[in-house]
């Protein structure tokens, strides 16, 4: 199963030059950003493009995601 961002509006383009790509759409009603610090919350059909560059090994944290197998909630935990 592939999920990916659809829209049914009643209008919308895209434009895009060499070092910038713009989409718009008409008639989404409601779209806000929450950002806290580092981190961000978007909502809305249009979502920024997230590049990595480069990934780095973190010797100061630790992540444990668990259960594994899960069926119905899964923890989070960092260290």
């Amino acid at each position: 199963m592939t999920l990916c961002q659809e829209l049914t509006s009643a209008s919308g383009d895209t434009f895009e030059t060499d070092n910038i790509k713009m989409y718009w759409s008409l008639g989404e009603v409601v779209c806000e950003t929450f950002t806290e610090g580092d981190l961000i919350l978007t909502n809305g059909f249009h979502q920024p493009t997230i590049i990595i560059s480069k990934i780095s090994k973190s010797e100061h944290s630790t992540v444990k995601v668990y259960p594994n197998p899960t069926k119905n909630y899964i923890y989070i935990q960092q260290e």
